[in-house]
This record gives structure tokens, sequence and C-alpha cells, in this order.
């Protein structure tokens, strides 16, 4: 590897951030020994962090290495850090130059810095390589070096934090994408430059093959650019040229290369407020005064044209500028800015007026707050400066320019035009501007031969303004391709040759001011009819039309000097001859009027072999107004002969133009008569086309209607979704399939701790609140095996949530990614906790406890119950009450009672029924009845106590105070069995007043009387046989 042409090392620079220093490493151990190569490295370096970069290179490399100084010139085989908190960049070719971070900008770009310094003074020489690091730094610089002709290289996926060299390759400016370790044999393998011949006619073949493929014609911009580019490309392609012939075949063989090709010749580089002075200047000079004339005119529209464009950073900044201007002096004036470019992906991205936070480094702080708005990592410019431009595709070699122009910028475009064309797009600028309206060019471009049509306002920054009339056509300064195509002269304006210009535009002051005040009145006109130059004393015969770009003499004269003008212009070109029409009257539509003599001469540019025709206009007497004309004397014959003698001049004229007329009709006649068969065979194609494209409409007008109605749906479905995702408080997060954030709710901020510029970041990088480690298992798996993960978790707040992992469905059933959803159950898991205790409550309280719907199903049963019954649970519930009740209670008794219960009354009393032993029992029961809002039965709820060894005490009790009372019969016998009945049955009607046992009160009595009789007929039954005895 040698070093450049001039001597001079060929330097090498580097940007990296976080994961770059693996990769430095590794591209620093794979540079061979003998290249001489210099490097300069730029990482995004803390400035209160001692870098130990020098010490870690220098097991990788044997170059020398050292930290940057100011000043400090570049040798080969030389490693130059920068240090922290500064830019580094390249001046004088070789030598570095060392900036600290203003402190009034943040973020920092370094990188882009250094890389677009070595665009700047290594033009097609620098080298730019980008490796791993966040962020967008080094995408302008790229950007910047590919427009210079330079190459770029980024590193692969191996990078660990690929977001620089993706960025860079989405601006599609990337020649190559490696590995670091392959990158140093990629850097020897291009710099064996090899150059290739190229003949006009290969290259005017490759135009060609541009222009049809892409509807770009760079045939007239300067060849040794474009060459330097094609050979680029020759150079950095994967296949061997070892021709240009070889190239162009490959073109022909690859549409698709020659559209990379126009892409390589059309990278632009802007920025905003570039060159800060220029636009300073603007500001304080130019846009003031330029309001200053509107409001002097009355117009309420500036009018500006921004020549190419680019991605629209120059339009937005004049835009900004105007309002602020306007604003400044509370005025109502309308500002349309026309932004053009022929690259219409260029277009694209200006119309869209989103830019990084790179892009938007050079705007004043001040207009960054007030004219854009943060969407996301991109600012976007407010509807107040995007609805003032409008943004098209346009070819300024070609296509027609704007008119009535207030100002027209074409910055840094000229440079890549030939000298030619160069003048004619100047020319376009001159005929699109108003008088005094101003022109800005790049600091590189010059006006060269139309100096004198311009006054210069700022020769620093190229602002000037239009200081003569428009005297060429647009015509003129169009450029036909397939003229140009074939290189064939084309009809321009006839003062861009050198000699001819100066014998009649670029005239010094002096012969300027002898032409004007001694020559008579002049017009030249070319073939066509169209003026190419007019003498200040000709104006008062012409009637310019105004927002009009036809020029044509017939349209700008009178109908009676348009007849004449037509008849000595046919006459000239027909004989080369001078000819001459005396007497002619004109009458103007202001009253005006002339009696002129019209001379025409032929005029021949013989270098340019272009016929023009001179015509001079000699007036022969004073022009009258109508008010003048009525205060001459009335002479009646006078009058009369000079009509008459106006008429027949007038009449002959016509005769003379109608003849030619004529004959020019018979010329193109029988082209007319071929080409109108043309035209209806044509005809007839296109009206069975229109049917189909008839048919076509009306099935996209119908098509259009539905997706019109499917927008609306989705519009309304996408609101739903937002309110759904919103109100219903529970956390949701979206993962796409690499576990990158999509979308989350705000009630998921509360768990994770995510902000809105977390979307697009993995899932593992932002931290939360739960005690759970296995979050990033649990998502793979669910990925892979597509089956949903629930639990429940606890947060370091002792919060509880329930958590679901599932995975994302597309309408296809695809799986797409993850959802993440979280619902708070702290609240629930409390209630839960105390359940449990009440249901261990019930579990183990005395009494038993059953439950059942309203169709009389048993739904819950404590275990007592369970166990009084001998039954496990699996065979009572879902069973009718009845199964279990059948065989215990009398069955009057349980309708009776549950019956009650069901008709929605309590009920409370004593049952007694049969255990499986058949022994007696007695228990205490409660049916109360649970209703529904709507009235019916929803549950009833049965609680029991059993009461038997109560029963059984109260019946011991009982018969013990019969016995008492009998014995008292017994001792008082004698005074007869009437007594102790009587007592008995006041004992029985005591007894039962103090019984507090809720029993139906028939069925004790019954029962006490029976008793009560059966223990006295014992009684008597012995005490008879002992008075018998």
């Amino acid at each position: 590897m040698t070093s450049r042409s001039n001597g001079k090392p060929t330097i090498i620079g580097i940007g990296a951030s976080a994961g770059g220093l693996e990769a430095i490493e590794a591209f620093f151990q794979s540079v061979p020994s003998g290249h001489l190569f210099s490097f300069i490295v730029v990482q995004h370096l803390s400035p209160n962090y001692k870098s130990y970069m020098p010490e870690l290179l220098k097991k990788s490399t044997d170059m020398n290495i050292v930290i940057a100084e100011d000043g400090m010139r570049i040798n080969e085989k030389t490693i130059y850090l920068c240090p922290p908190s500064c830019y580094i960049t390249i001046i004088d070719e070789n030598k570095i130059k060392l900036d600290p971070y203003p402190e009034s900008r943040s973020p920092h770009f370094p990188i882009d810095e250094l890389l677009t310094s070595m665009a700047s003074e290594l033009r097609d020489q620098a080298v730019g390589i980008v490796l791993s690091g966040n962020g967008t730094d080094g995408t302008q610089g790229m950007k910047a070096i590919r427009e210079s002709g330079g190459m770029c290289i980024v590193q692969d996926e191996t990078a660990k934090y690929p977001d620089m060299p993706i960025n860079a390759r989405k601006e599609g400016v990337v020649d190559f994408v490696l590995p670091p370790d392959e990158i140093p044999q990629q850097l020897l393998k291009n710099f064996d430059y090899k150059r290739f011949d190229f003949s006009d006619e290969l290259l005017n073949d490759i135009f060609q093959l541009i222009h049809k493929r892409t509807n770009v014609d760079f045939a007239q911009y300067k060849r040794n650019s474009v060459i330097r580019r094609i050979e680029r490309r020759m150079n950095l392609s994967e296949r061997k040229f070892y021709s240009v012939e070889d190239y162009k075949l490959y073109l022909i063989e690859n549409p698709s290369e020659a559209k990379a090709l126009k892409e390589d010749l059309l990278i632009g580089v802007t920025h905003f407020f570039r060159d800060k002075e220029a636009f300073n200047y603007l500001e304080r000079e130019v846009f003031p005064k330029l309001i200053e004339q509107k409001k002097k005119s009355g117009s309420n529209t500036i009018r500006v044209w921004v020549a190419g464009c680019s991605t629209g950073q120059e339009a937005y900044s004049i835009a900004i500028l105007l309002n602020e201007e306007i604003k400044k002096q509370s005025l109502d004036i309308k500002v349309q800015i026309f932004a053009t470019d022929v690259d219409k992906d260029a277009i694209k991205t200006a119309s869209l007026g989103r830019f990084s936070e790179q892009v938007i480094a050079t705007i004043p702080q001040a207009y960054l707050n007030k004219y854009f708005e943060r969407e996301d990592d991109e600012y976007a410019v407010k509807k107040e400066i995007r609805k003032m431009i409008v943004f098209a595709p346009h070819n300024i070699a070609k296509d027609s320019p704007f008119v009535d122009l207030d100002m027209v910028s074409c910055r840094n475009v000229l440079i890549y035009f030939q000298a030619e064309l160069q003048q004619r797009v100047l020319s376009l600028f001159h005929f699109a501007l108003r008088e005094d309206g101003y022109l800005f060019l790049g600091p590189s471009e010059t006006l060269g031969r139309l100096s004198n049509l311009f006054g210069t306002i700022n020769s620093k920054w190229n602002i000037f303004h239009n200081s003569a009339p428009r005297k060429v056509s647009v015509s003129d300064g169009i450029v036909q391709k397939k003229d140009v195509l074939q290189n064939k002269d084309v009809k321009s304006n006839p003062f861009e040759d050198g000699k001819s210009y100066k014998s009649y535009s670029q005239l010094d002051d002096f012969n300027a001011v002898l032409l004007d005040q001694f020559m008579e009145a002049c017009v030249v006109i070319d073939e066509d009819s169209e003026v190419v130059f007019s003498s200040n004393s000709a104006q008062r015969f012409l009637a310019f039309p105004k927002n009009k770009s036809n020029f044509n003499i017939h349209n700008i004269v009178p109908t009676s000097l348009s007849v004449v003008i037509g008849a000595a212009a046919k006459k000239v070109k027909e004989t080369q001859e001078e000819v001459t029409f005396e007497d002619i009257n004109v009458r103007y539509r202001d009253y005006r009027e002339y009696c002129l003599n019209v001379k025409a001469a032929p005029v021949l540019l013989p270098h340019k072999g272009l016929h023009y025709t001179a015509l001079f206009f000699e007036e022969k007497k004073v022009e009258f107004t109508k008010r003048e004309r009525a205060l001459l004397p009335y002479d009646p014959e006078f009058l009369i002969q000079q009509r008459i003698h106006d008429m027949e001049q007038e009449l002959f004229l016509t005769k003379q133009h109608l003849q030619n007329t004529i004959e020019e009709l018979e010329t193109s006649n029988e082209e007319l008569q071929s080409t109108n068969e043309e035209l209806i065979a044509a005809n007839e194609e296109l009206q069975s086309t229109n049917e189909e494209l008839q048919s076509v409409n009306e099935e996209l007008i119908t098509v259009n209607n539905d997706y019109e109605k499917k927008i609306e749906e989705l519009i309304q479905l996408n609101n739903d979704i937002d309110n759904l995702l919103i109100n219903t408080n529970i956390a949701t997060i979206f993962l796409d399939k690499e576990f990158n954030i999509k979308l989350f709710t705000p009630e998921a901020s509360n768990v994770f701790n995510l902000i809105e510029r977390d979307v697009g970041r993995p899932i593992h990088h932002i931290s939360h609140t739960l005690e759970y480690h296995e979050l990033n298992q649990d998502i793979q798996e669910v990925l892979y095996t597509t089956h949903a993960i629930e639990k429940e978790l606890k947060s370091d707040s002792d919060e509880w949530f329930s958590m679901r992992i599932m995975p994302y469905r597309t309408s296809d059933n695809i799986i797409e990614g993850i959802v993440i959803t979280l619902v708070n159950i702290t609240e629930l898991k409390g209630m839960n906790q105390d359940l449990q205790m009440s249901k261990q409550a019930l579990e183990h309280t005395g009494s038993t406890i059953l439950v059942t719907d309203g169709d009389g199903n048993i739904v819950y049963t404590n275990q007592h119950f369970l166990n009084s019954i001998s039954q496990e649970y699996s065979a009572v519930i879902g069973h009718p009450i009845s199964d279990i009740y059948d065989a215990h209670f009398r069955e009057s008794d349980f309708l009776m009672h549950w019956n009650e219960a069901y008709n929605g009354a309590k009920w409370t009393g004593e049952l007694s029924y049969k255990d499986r032993e058949g022994h007696n029992r007695w228990e205490y029961t409660t049916l109360v009845p649970v209703l529904k809002p709507n009235g019916k039965i929803a549950q009833v709820i049965r609680v029991s106590e059993d009461i038997t060894q109560r029963k059984k005490d109260q019946e011991n009790t009982f018969k013990s105070e019969v016995v008492s009372v009998i014995s008292q019969v017994a001792i008082a016998d004698h005074h007869g069995i009437r007594i102790p009945m009587d007592s008995l049955r006041s004992f029985r009607t005591g007894k039962k007043s103090k019984d507090r046992l809720l029993i139906d009160s028939q069925q004790l009595k019954d029962t006490d009387s029976n008793r009560l009789k059966g223990v006295l007929s014992e009684l008597l039954f012995s005490r008879g046989e002992e008075m018998t005895e």
C-alpha cells in the first residue's frame, strides 16, 4: 500500500462507541505490517474517565499510538486517538485540529465531525469506518464521504451494539459490511485503484442507459466527476471489470446497477442553516429588504424556489427565517417555497419533515423549540412551516422553471455541471426571477458570463440580485434531452457564445449607454418568432404579458403590427435581404397610436449556425391621445383618404400574410394527413384502452370506497383498543419475536420502570419491582411452546400480582410475539385469606352447615354435617336435599319447613330424626333464604345444632319431678285420689308454663298427658293391690 499521489499518507477515520473496544482490537490485529495507512480513532468517552486505550491497543499492534493534539501533522503507520470532550477534524489535508465541545449543544457527534472534515479535505480519498455503538453518530459523516466519492465501511452483525452501523446502512451510503478483522484486507484491495479509458462514445452510451432506466440525464454533468464515480463503482464491485465496455455490458444486463449508479451520482449533502454566516446575512440584510419591497408593491406573497433541495433542510431553513421576519414586523404575508430535486427518494424524505437528533444539531435552540416537535427519537417540522413548502421532483436541466420569483436558492448544484449547462441554468434563474429578485448560490459557484445580468450583494456567500430585465425566453434555457444525448447543437440563447455575448450583452457601461441612447428601436427575434433581444427604445412598442412565460413577438404587439412583422420575417428568411414596410398605423388598447416604418434585416451567427431577424421601428409622427385627437381640425376629405390609404395598406399586408400562411399550410398539409392517419389508428387503440381503463376505474372507485370504510373502522377500532388498554387498569406489555417492547399500557409503568422512549428496547433491559427472576426464561418458553404461563407474584412493596405470559397471535394464527398482563390482586389476596379463615371457622364449628341452590341441590356442607350423616363430600354435593332428609325426617316436616324458606321466609325450630342406628335425635335448626336482586331464591342456608343430649337431660329432669309429685300423692292418699290428680294437673300446668323448650304446644300436651296417665295407672294399680290385701 502506497501513500496518496501527493505524497501524504492515506488517512482512515474510525468511529466507535459502546462495544467498540473489542471491534477496534480485532481490526488492528488484522492490519498487515506493510501498509502506509494513518488511523484516526474517535470514541464516545466520558470527560471524567481516564482512557486506557493506548495501553490496550499496544497489545494488538506494533504501530505508533498517540493522543492527538491540535496542529499535529499526520504521519503514516500511526494511530491517533481523539481525547475526551473534543472534536477532531482534518485541515490542510494532513493536519489535526481539535475543538472542545460547545457547552450550548448536546448531544455531541464527534464521529460525524471527523468524517465530514475528511470528505471536505480528502474528497475521493476519504475512508470512513463505523464500528459498534448506539445512536446515529457517523451517519451524516458517511453521507458526506459518499458524496465526495470516498469509501464507507461498517461492521456487520458481529457488532455488540449495532445501531450506528445500521443507521448508516439505512441511508444507502455504505460500500461494504464486514466483520472488523476482514476490513483491513478490503482496504488494501480497494486502494489498489485501477484507472480505465473512457471514450466519448462509451460515456455517451452509459449516459443513454442511465437515462433510459432512470429518466435522469447526466450528459451535461462534469465528465471528470462522473468518470471518477463510475471508476469508483467499477473498483468497489465484487465483479472484476477489465474495461469500460465490460461495465457497459454489465449495465445492460443489470437494470438495478443503473439505478445504483444514478443514486451514487446524485448523493447530496445538506444541513440546516448550512454556512451559518451566509444564513445570518440573509436574516439580517436580505429578507428585511425583500419584505420591505413587498410592502411597497402591495403584494402579499413571497415566492421562493429552492432548486436541488435534497432532503429539504435548506428549504426549511429559509422558511423559518422568512417566518421570523414576517412575525417580527406583524405582517400578513404568505410564503410559497417550491423545493425541487431530481432525486425522488430525497423528495419523499423531505416531504416527511422528520429528522433525527443528529440532523437537527445545527439548528439554533430557539428555532428548534419553536418550530419542531419531538416525536420518539425524531424531530418533526410543525405545520406552520411545513405548509409553506411544496416539494416536487424537478430537473433544472430540462424542465420548465417557476416564474415571477422573489428568490432562487441553488447551492452546490452547479459545481457538478459543465460550463454550458451552468450558463443555461443561470439563464433560467434570471428568467424566473422578477426584477430585483435574489439569487443565492453555493460558495464555490460563480455567474460566469452572465455576471452582467446580476448585481452582487455579498461576494463571499454569492448572494446576487436580478439587475437586468428579462431578455430571454424560457425555451432558450432548456436543453432538449434528445439533442444533449446526441451531442447536437441546440437552439440556445444566442448570447451564450463568448464572442457574440460580448458583442451584445456583456458590454461595458460606456457601450451600454451608447446603445441605449443612440440606437434606434430594435427587436431581435429567432426563427420561432421568440424575442431574444430588445433595446430600451423599443419597449414602448411592445406589451409584455404579466405572469406568462411566452414572449413570442406576435403576442406582444397589436395585430396590425404582427401581420407586418410576420410578412417581413418570412421575406428576410427567404431572401436573406433587408425589407421595409412604410406607414404602418398601429393602435394600442390605451389609445396610443403610432405611424411606423418597419425594417427587417437578417442576423447570422456563423459559429452557431443560427439565424435571427432584427426588426427596426421608425416612428413617423407624434402619437396622439384620444383627447388630443379630438382637438385637431376636422378635415373630412383628408380623413377619408387617410382611412382609404390605411385600409389599402392593411389589405395588402393581410393578403401577403395570408399568402404566406397558405403556403405554409400547403407545405404542412401532407404531413398532417399522414399524422392524422396515425392518430386515427392510435385513437382507436386509445378508445379500446379507455373502455378498459373506465372499467378499471370503476373497480378502483369501489375498492377505494371499501378501503375508506375499512380505514374508518380501523380508526374506530384503534380508538376502542386504546381506550380499552388505558381504562381497564390492567398492566399490559406487547413484545415482538426478539422480545423488544412494541407497546405498553400506562399501568405497566407501575410495575416495570418504563418510559415512552423504551419502545424498541429489549424487555430484559428494563428493571421491575417483582420478586421474579425467571421472566426471560418464561418468555422464551412461551414463545417456543406457545403455552401460556400464569403466576402469582409479590412485589417489593408487598403487593400481589397475577401475571400471565401468552403468545401474540395474528389473525392468521401466526405467533408474532408475546403479551404480558399483570393484574393487581392484593385486595383479592387479602379477601381470599379472610375467606380461608372463615372457612376454617365454619369447618371446625360445633354446628352443621348446609347450603342449597334455588333448586334445592346441595352446594356446600361442612365436615361436621358429613360426620353427622356418615357420608363423604362427593356423595352429597350436587344431590337434592330431599335425598338426604328422606331417610331421617317425616316428609311432611321436611316439605313444610323448607317450603317456607324457599318462599322467602326464615324458619327456626326443633326437628327430630333417627340416625342410621335407629336412635332418636334432636336438632335446633335455622333456615335462612338468600335472595337474588330480582327477588328469586339464590340459596338457602341451613344451620343446625344437635340438642339430643339436652333433650335427654330435660326428659330425666321431668321424670324426677313427676316421681316426686306422685310420692307426695301416695303419702297423702288419705285425702283420696282426686286430690293427687288435681295436684298433678296443677304440676303439669305449672311445669308447662315454665318450660323453655321451643316445641309445639299441642304435641307437648299430648305427650305429657300420655306419660302422666301411664305413671298414674301404675301407681293406682299397685295401691289397689295393697288395699285388697
